[in-house]
This record gives C-alpha cells, structure tokens and sequence, in this order.
C-alpha cells in the first residue's frame, strides 16, 4: 500500500469507527448469551482438538469463533463492550487484507479507494460488527482474504493454513478454492498443481457437511431445490443495493464489460454465495460478508473504467444505505435494550439466590428465543446444568408453586423482568 493508500485508509478507519462507536451501547443476543453459557467451561485442548481435526464436528462446534467466546467470556464476563472492539478492528482487518489483494490485481488506488467505502460502510454488513453472534462470519471472511492473498504470493503452506482456519471459522470457506481455481482460469497462471491439496481438503469437507449433518428438517437443512433457489436469490439480491431484485444486475456485467477481474469478481461472488442459495430457513444479510467480497472487486474494477460514473453513483448510493444502517441500528438497539433489562435483573436476583438450581420462565423480550434464557441463567450463575423450563411445560407450575423454582415473568409493557418465588402450596401469581 502506498502512502496515499495509507492515508485514505487510514481517514476510512477513523470514520468508521466514529460511525460504530454506537454499537458499544448495545447488548447481547440470545445465540451470544447462549454460547457464553458454555464456551468458558470447554478446556482449552477441546478448541485446538477440534482445530487440528479434518473431521466434520455434527455438533456445529467452530473453534475458531468459539474460542473467542471462550476467552472473551472468561475476561469480561458479562461486559459488552469489549467484545465490540475484536469484531471492528477485524472488519477494517478485512478491508484492508480486500485492498492489497486489489493491488495484486493491479487496480489503483483511487478505484480501491471506492470499493473500499462500499464494502466497509454497506449496510448489510452492520450486524457482523455490531452483533458478536457474527464474529463466525467475520472470520471466515478474515482468513478467507489472508489465504487468498498468501495464494497471490505463492506462499502454499501460509496460504492452505489460512484455509483451515478459514473453515473452521465457519463452513462457507469450502467454496474458497473454486475461487481460487477461478482466478487461475481468468487471470492468474494455470497454477493447478498447488491447488490439488486445497480441492481435497474442500471436497472431504463438503462431503461430510452433506453426508453427516444432523439437520434433517430445520433452519439448516440443505433445500436443493428451485422454490428454495428463488427465495434465497430473491432476499440476497435485494439486500445488496436495499432495492428489490437489483443486485441481480451483476450478473450481465462480465458481458457488458471485457475486463476478466469482472469475471472473477462475479465468479466469486456466485462462488460464495452457492451454499448460501440453498439454506432458505436461514436469511439473514450479514451472510453477505464473505461473498461481497467478489462485488467490491467488481466495484473496484468498474470504478478503473469508469471513474466518474462510479463515483457518482457511489455519492447517490451512500445517503441510501446510511438510511438502511440507521433503520438497522434503532432497531437493534431496541431488542437489545430488553435483553439488557432482562440479564440485569436476573443478576440482581443472583446476588441474593446464589444457589438456586430451577427457573420457569413467563414470556421473553422481543426475539428472545428460549435457548436465550437458559444461556442467560448459565451466564450469571456461571455454570451449567441448571433446570430452566418453559411456563408451559406440564412439569413447570407444581415447582414454582412448591418453591422448588423461581418464576421469571416478562412484562413487555414495562420492558421489565419480574421474579416471583411463591411459597410452599401457594398459587401462581395473577400474571
């Protein structure tokens, strides 16, 4: 990087995180509270185990993000803030890893410079860096880009293990060496043999994820077919611009403009975005990390062409998704709120019932799933094994009325936790 890059990188980093300094006031979710639950009671030899193996883990155990979890929980247990810090700094990591692989595609700095702002300031992405429920994606996308790079260097080793940790980030790394094989085929230089060792690794991988995957009928269930194509396509395209359908207009561009890092740029998007296209219970446009990527070479690529279009473009463009990051952030800060309300009060609770082992739980805040509450409970109480158990459950009242387990009630109205611990024979309180 050259010293204009420097500099303009430089002001992009600063900017970005006056513009996230926000997010340090939010709160965790319930799939954070739930991991926090039990990742600071895995030894330290399980995440390297679970590193080091080529096997598929069915129980979607990610060392690499569940480390961070891990060690994150153990310093600053219920502290938001600095779990924040890890996921900005890694997204401007990512950024710059995108701009010197530009380089190596011998892009300039002005037409890098606006790719950069795409990628760093788009909308979609705002939950990788603001939620740590993400740091899986983010991960991925980091060592997806180191790998890559160190592929541009033919530095193989550094590079495939780049790749494994990659992977172990989060699965989507598997369409990692098609992109490589891509940018061989349209720009590099037929450099097959290195591959060889990367499309192995890939192929036992994907074969166990489809062969061994415990999801048979769920969210995470594989859809391979056209009504679930549609849906997937229909959603990532139109979270790309935040207008419906409108990221599809990629797809004609490699014939409109004959230049082959178009190509490529469209070729790793597709590429990543493949098992994505085929996962229709799970939607969520934060998944768009490591498969923009390949849109912001485009953009970068088009920006060399076409200067003043694209700039122009990005300057309309920009007002636009900043509504979108707005609308996103009121909206997470909301939920986070009562997740805040909630964990606070069973806290306090805590501190005066450091021994109580069963909770049945009344309601929850807004997208508060129940896997939320019972991390919540594993997190203050710091420990597992604890009884928490749904109002509903036929087993739940005759222990909250026997005094055998604690009622947490969830007013909505009052965005409040209310604790009731009837005595013995007594009724359940008027809810």
């Amino acid at each position: 990087m050259d010293r204009e890059g420097r500099l303009r990188f430089l002001a992009l980093a600063v900017l970005f995180l006056i513009l996230n300094a926000p997010a340090y006031t939010g709160y965790f979710q319930d799939d954070e509270l739930d991991i926090m639950g039990w990742a600071p009671f895995v030894p330290a030899s399980e995440f390297l185990q679970a590193l080091a193996t080529p096997r598929f883990i069915p129980s979607n155990f990610r060392p690499v993000g569940h480390f961070y979890y891990h060690l994150l929980t153990i310093f600053f247990h219920l502290n938001f803030a600095p779990y924040i810090f890890p996921l900005q700094i890694a997204h401007l990591l990512n950024v710059w890893l995108l701009w010197m692989i530009a380089r190596k595609l011998d892009l300039d700095t002005g037409a890098i410079f606006i790719g950069a702002v795409f990628y760093l300031f788009h909308a979609a992405l705002m939950d990788v860096y603001w939620k740590p429920m993400y740091v899986f994606d983010l991960l991925c996308t980091t060592f997806c880009l180191l790998s890559f790079l160190f592929w541009l260097y033919q530095r193989w080793i550094l590079s495939f293990a780049a790749f494994w940790f990659a992977y172990k980030a989060k699965e989507l790394a598997v369409m990692l060496p098609l992109v490589m094989a891509a940018y061989e085929l349209m720009l590099g230089q037929k450099r097959w043999k290195p591959l060889i060792a990367f499309a192995l690794a890939s192929l036992s991988f994907g074969l166990q994820g489809l062969l061994l995957n415990r999801n048979k009928d769920n969210a995470y269930t594989f859809r391979f077919q056209l009504i679930a194509l549609v849906k997937t396509a229909s959603f990532y395209s139109s979270r790309l611009f935040s207008l419906k359908l409108v990221g599809l207009a990629l797809l004609p561009l490699p014939f409109i403009v004959r230049d082959r890092r178009v190509w490529f740029g469209v070729a790793t998007t597709i590429l990543l975005m493949i098992p994505l296209l085929f996962l229709p219970g799970r939607l969520l446009a934060a998944y768009w990390c490591l498969p923009m990527v390949g849109v912001a070479i485009v953009v970068m690529t088009l920006a060399a062409h076409y200067r003043t279009v694209i700039a122009a473009l990005m300057i309309l463009w920009l007002p636009w998704n900043m509504i979108q990051f707005h609308r996103a952030r009121v909206g997470t800060l909301r939920l986070e709120n009562g997740n805040r309300a909630y964990v606070a009060e069973l806290e306090r609770y805590a501190r005066s019932a450091p021994n109580q082992q069963s909770f049945v739980y009344d309601g929850r805040p807004e997208g508060f799933h129940p896997w939320g509450v019972t991390g919540a409970i594993n997190c203050v109480y710091r420990g597992i094994g604890k009884q928490v158990l749904p109002i509903d459950d036929p087993s739940a009242r005759p222990l909250v009325e026997h005094g055998e387990a604690v009622l947490l009630h969830w007013d909505a109205s009052a965005n409040q936790l209310q604790i009731h611990m009837p005595a013995n024979g007594n009724k359940l309180p008027s809810l």
